[in-house]
């Protein structure tokens, strides 16, 4: 297949505001979840014998196979190598990680530190990966795939998830900064399942099946017309 000059190939990007979920479909009938606060950037058509995509934040890709011209998502130093699969990947510019779960299909992941590539196999159904950026080593274990993709129609999915973790989606999914004033909370597990509920019904509820309290900081006004992220304190309850 002849690969047009790179000056040529014209480059599209997607980004998904705050609190939205953007779905759309490439030039191959591909279809995306862009999940919020994320980044996809894209050729308006693909051409050579790869159709590769570059991606920041998380997305969840519904891929239409073409054995003669493979799929790649870039996320970061990792590479997901796919012909027709479902997969989500999650890969932030502020975490030190990126992770791959896969739905139906195959995949095949590698990495590039300089001039050195680095193979890692591949994943199957019902498994997630995680590539460690400082070791250069992916993890794989076996998942509930559903809390991975439930974002996809508006929920949040957790089981016998880390504090730590649901803080930072719900950051992510909010758009606002979470503080948390005691680090023994950072070690709770928790369990819940939340669908289409605001920030405040959220809060409430975490409240109530954990041994925790919050406060809100509204946002503020900055020289630039701008305004600075909504605050959360999370404190230990007071017994």
């Amino acid at each position: 297949m002849k690969k047009l000059p790179e000056e040529h190939v014209m480059m599209q990007t997607i980004t998904s505001r705050q609190g939205m979920v953007t779905k759309f479909s490439l030039s191959d009938s591909t279809k995306v979840w862009l999940n919020s606060g994320s980044e996809l950037q894209f050729p308006i058509l693909f051409t050579g014998d790869m159709r590769e995509v570059k991606l920041r934040g998380e997305a969840f890709f519904e891929v239409v196979k073409n054995e003669k011209q493979p799929f790649r998502v870039n996320a970061k130093e990792l590479k997901v190598d796919v012909l027709g699969t479902s997969f989500n990947v999650i890969s932030y510019d502020d975490d030190t990680q990126s992770e791959v779960i896969l739905i139906e299909g195959k995949i095949s992941l590698s990495a590039e530190r300089g001039q050195v590539k680095e193979e890692y196999g591949t994943i199957h159904p019902g498994q997630r990966a995680v590539f460690k950026e400082e070791s250069h080593k992916v993890y794989t274990e076996e998942v509930e795939v559903d809390k991975y993709i439930s974002w996809r129609d508006g929920n949040l999915i957790f089981r016998d998830d880390p504090m730590e973790d649901v803080i930072r989606r719900l950051s992510r999914w909010f758009n606002v900064e979470i503080v948390v004033n005691d680090p023994e909370i950072r070690s709770y597990i928790y369990t819940a399942t939340f669908r289409n509920e605001n920030l405040e019904q959220v809060l409430k509820l975490l409240k109530l099946s954990a041994p925790i309290d919050y406060r809100i900081i509204d946002s503020k006004a900055l020289p630039d017309n701008e305004f600075t992220k909504q605050k959360i304190y999370l404190m230990k309850k007071k017994i």
